[in-house]
Order: C-alpha cells, then structure tokens, then sequence
C-alpha cells in the first residue's frame, strides 16, 4: 500500500520514475464494486474488450454484484487494474479465489504484461511462473532481495539460515571451551596465590632467607603468569561471547499446532435434500441430497459462481448443531464478523483466552501484536477465527477458501493442524496440494449438479 501511494508516508521514502507513471493497485479484498471497474466496464477499445474475453467476464454481471462469486468479482478487479497498461502493477493476492481455469487466465493474460509488476501470493505455481526476483520480509523488519522465482530464492535462504544455525552452534561451542580454559586458569591462579599465602605463615627451620626468598620468587613469577593466563582467556571469552551475538539466527514466528479433539456424538450431522436452490434470482443447483457425517473430510470444487457457496449456506441453514459446535469461515470476513469475534475474545476466561493466544501464535500471530491491533489484517482475522473454533473444538469446519490471506508457512501449519483435528471437515479450495492433504471424498459441482467421489 505504500508502494501504491495509499499509506501516509515520507515522500523521499518512495519515488516513482518517471513521476507520470502510471500504478493501479489490486487490493485483496473485493467486497466493493469500485469506480475503476465501473469504468473498465464502460470502456469500448480493443484493449477492454479483449481483457473482457480473456478474463471471460460479461457486463451484464455487474448488475448483481452482491451475488457473484468472490472469485469472478476478483476477475473484474484484475481487469480493472491491466486496462490501462499500467507502469507498475502491484497485486496482492490476485489468486484468491480463483478457479484453476481462472488462474490458467489470470497467469496468460500476466505472462503478456510488459511493465513493472510487483505480486503478493501465497501461490508458489504462480510466483515461480511470473517472478524474476524475490523480496522477503523477515518477521523482525528487515527486508532482503534475492534473484530468483520464490522455490530459487527459497532454497537460497533455507541454505542461508542452515549455515547461520551451523556458525552459531560452532562459536557456542568455542565460547563454551574458552569458558572452561578461563576457569581451570582462575582456578590455578587462586591455588597459586594460596600456596605463596600459606609459604609466608609456615617458614622451616633450615631455611635460609636466600632459599625462601628464591622460593617466593618462583611464586610470585609463577602467579604472574597465570594472572597474565586468565586475563588473556577472559578476553577470548568475551570476543567469542560477542561473535555468539552477532551469528544471530532468525527465530521463525509460530510452531506446529496441536489441538485436541473429540468427534460429535450423532453419526449424522446435517441432511440436506431439496429439489432446487436458487441465488440471484435464478437456479443453482438441482437434485440435491447429500450427506454430513462426523467422520467426513470433504473437498467441495467447481468453477467461480457454480454455487459452493450458495451450498455451504444451505448446509448451514439445514445443522440442527449447537452454533458454538460448528465453525463457518467465509472466504472474506465481514467487519461485524471481524469485531464480534474480538469481542468473544475479550469475554473469554482467563484459561480460555490463554488457550486461544496458543493457538493464535502457533498459527503465527504473536499474540502481543494480535491484543494491541484495532484493525487486524484479514490474514490475522482469519488466523483468529481459526483459533477460536479450534480452541471450542467444534465439532464440524466448514472452510471457504482458508488459505486465502495466508502466508506460506501458516498455511503448512494449519494444513497440519486440519490434518490431526478430529471432526468433520468440509473445505471450498483451489488450493489442490492442500485440500488432498485433508479430504478423502470430493463433491464437484458442474452443469447445476453436484456429484460425489
């Protein structure tokens, strides 16, 4: 957002060059039906009418807006922002819900694009097809460029931190002997400074005041030395203490998740029959009748405005469960959503909440960070809602493209959570490598039927 100009910041901070340049903006969110996309509609060149066919978009879809897809209205978004040919194209997450057929267009039709393009994507497949270098911003701050598509510069800096981990563990290991060295010396000095204590009180009979002066010599020259010794490794400590330091190791933000839980006592958690439903005004889906059990692991596909929405809704119209027992994560997340699930949070005791903050962090967000935020980022907010069914252990997840507005490794993290979380579980996905990770049957929806596998 700072790169598009819609943050507040230092105007030496960011300089476009030329100054005319021209920059559009693909935002994540796609809620709003915005005047660029009013106007991208209205546009007649050869230009606009061929992103019309190529994104495979139709005018007479904006009149509806409400009701289309959150991946054709992202369709719409896309288009809006290429129109102009722009100098700089920044996209954030322009794979969110998108199809695979709508993804194949979207990559084709950026293939083409010959200006600047800066993209934000979870989407390894569409990183490494588009991507020439890698910006990457550790979770402390710092930002680091490297050459290469995502899985190039990934493999860089995994190497990188390999060997950073391998530096760190050698320089403890030299502190830890220097250290030992350091203490065997002070060891040896206080028995030398002892036994020249202890010769001054116990002077023999038959010494002569030569032969002890000689002996007091050979002490205080040995003590000397040793003194000299110990001063020498405790600064050897201290310079191996400071290259500890400096051989830093990045500690990753969040950690495996591990939740307990137990299925639902009934077999049977949701039938649902109906010979037709509508969205829009017009028919959907026909013949439907499927069944949830407690034991199902469901992946839900089909193209943008099939209707897995439509579904989701009417499965959820049709539970008879106790609402805290289900956990319903819409692909966008509304503000009243967003805000009634901080206000849950706030009510929690104090156990409950702790548990909750756990999980949250496991999933990435320090909690610290996630307690001081007025307006949680929708990969955040989504994190929350997560958290907060996991922590309830509902007994059924009904997830609408979960991976959207996640990072990488959160979105490993929650796959592996998913994995060993014991309920019910339905996902809407184009994310394939996750949803077969997850579901072992497969409800497609094509043509106003929905067929099971």
């Amino acid at each position: 957002m700072v790169l598009a100009g819609e943050l507040p910041t230092d105007p030496s901070m960011v300089q476009h060059i030329p100054s005319e340049m021209v920059v559009r903006y693909c935002p994540q969110r796609v809620r709003e039906l915005t005047a660029a996309i009013l106007t991208f509609a209205e546009n007649t060149d050869g230009q606009a009418r061929r992103l019309l066919a190529q994104l495979q978009l139709e005018h007479g879809q904006l009149g509806r807006w409400q009701s289309l897809s959150p991946g054709e209205r992202k369709r719409w978004q896309i288009g809006a922002a290429l129109v102009d040919n722009p100098d700089l194209l920044l996209l954030d997450e322009p794979t969110n819900h998108l199809d695979a057929e709508a993804k194949k267009l979207l990559s084709q039709r950026l293939r083409q694009y010959r200006g600047i393009g800066v993209l934000v994507s979870h989407d390894r497949d569409l990183l490494d097809a588009l991507t020439e270098s890698t910006i990457r911003i550790r979770s402390g701050g710092s930002v680091q460029l490297y050459t290469g598509s995502y899985s190039a510069a990934c493999k860089v800096w995994l190497t990188e931190e390999k060997h950073a981990r391998e530096e760190r563990i050698r320089r403890k290991a030299e502190r830890s002997k220097l250290k030992r060295r350091l203490d065997t010396a002070r060891r040896a000095r206080e028995q030398a400074e002892s036994n020249t204590s202890t010769s001054k009180r116990m002077k023999g009979v038959r010494d002569t005041d030569a032969r002890s002066m000689a002996a007091k010599g050979r002490a205080a020259s040995g003590e000397k030395r040793l003194g000299r010794e110990v001063e020498l490794l405790r600064r050897k400590v201290d310079k191996a203490r400071q290259a500890v330091d400096q051989a830093r190791v990045e500690k990753s933000v969040g950690r495996s998740v591990f939740v307990l839980a137990e299925p639902a006592p009934m077999r049977t958690l949701i039938h649902l029959q109906k010979p037709r439903i509508d969205r829009g005004g017009r028919a959907l889906l026909h013949d439907v009748n499927v069944l949830v059990r407690r034991d199902s692991r469901i992946h839900l596909t089909g193209i943008n405005g099939s209707g897995k929405t439509t579904l989701i809704e009417e499965l959820l119209r049709a539970s008879q469960l106790p609402q805290e027992r289900i956990l319903y994560l819409p692909q966008e997340l509304s503000r009243a959503r967003i805000g009634e699930n901080e206000r849950e949070m706030e009510s929690l005791s104090h156990e409950a909440k702790g548990r909750l903050l756990q999980i949250v962090a496991a999933l990435g967000i320090p909690p610290e960070r996630l307690l001081a935020s007025d307006q949680p980022s929708p990969g955040e907010a989504r994190k929350l809602t997560l958290a907060m069914g996991l922590t309830r252990q509902a007994w059924l997840l009904m997830l609408d493209e979960p991976t959207n507005h996640l990072d990488l490794p959160s979105i490993e993290r929650l796959e592996a959570a998913l994995a060993q979380y014991s309920s019910a579980l339905l996902i809407v996905s184009h994310d394939d490598r996750f949803a077969a990770a997850l579901t072992r049957e497969v409800w497609r929806i094509e043509g106003g039927r929905l067929s099971m596998a």
